[in-house]
């Protein structure tokens, strides 16, 4: 009982202590704490929770945007995008198809713009990958229907 009682005080201590081991030296760096660690084509990039900035490359001219920045929050990868016009006021991760084959109205599945301080439309959308294509369907006031484009995303400066 005793030799019971004993290893499980050691093995209480050993927690113990590696706890508070690891604890310093987390406090002790100035570095902030990791929140995604995400996978581009020049390799891993761990990011802490804030603002980055990322650059959009799409398939038109017509399809384009202003401003890109990446917001990580608890794990989460998003791309808040900013067009230079009005032409297109929702998106769709995934292609016109898609939306259109929706069982009912298809709302959940459809990111509806923003306006930043400007009055400029913004798109909060998810970000998955790195340096690689991704379908996205966006509605045009104009022809008023959905547009198939890509997108792809490259971390511009993760030393933020």
């Amino acid at each position: 009982m005793k030799r019971m009682m004993t290893v499980a005080f050691a093995l209480s201590l050993a927690l113990c202590l590696g706890a508070c081991s690891n604890a310093s030296q987390t406090s002790a760096s100035n570095e902030p704490p990791v929140s995604a660690t995400v996978t581009t084509a020049k390799g891993s990039v761990s990011l802490a929770d804030g603002t980055y900035p990322l650059e959009v490359e799409t398939d038109s001219k017509m399809f384009r945007f202003d401003k890109a920045e990446l917001k990580v929050e608890k794990g989460t990868c998003t791309a808040i995008l900013t067009m230079p016009g009005e032409g297109f006021t929702r998106l769709h991760v995934g292609t016109s198809g898609e939306v259109l084959n929706e069982k009912g109205d298809g709302s959940d599945a459809i990111i509806e713009h923003g306006t930043d301080g400007a009055g400029k439309y913004t798109f909060e959308i998810p970000v998955s990958a790195f340096d690689e294509e991704l379908s996205v369907a966006a509605y045009g006031t104009k022809g008023d229907k959905w547009y198939d484009h890509t997108v792809t995303f490259h971390l511009a400066d993760a030393t933020n």
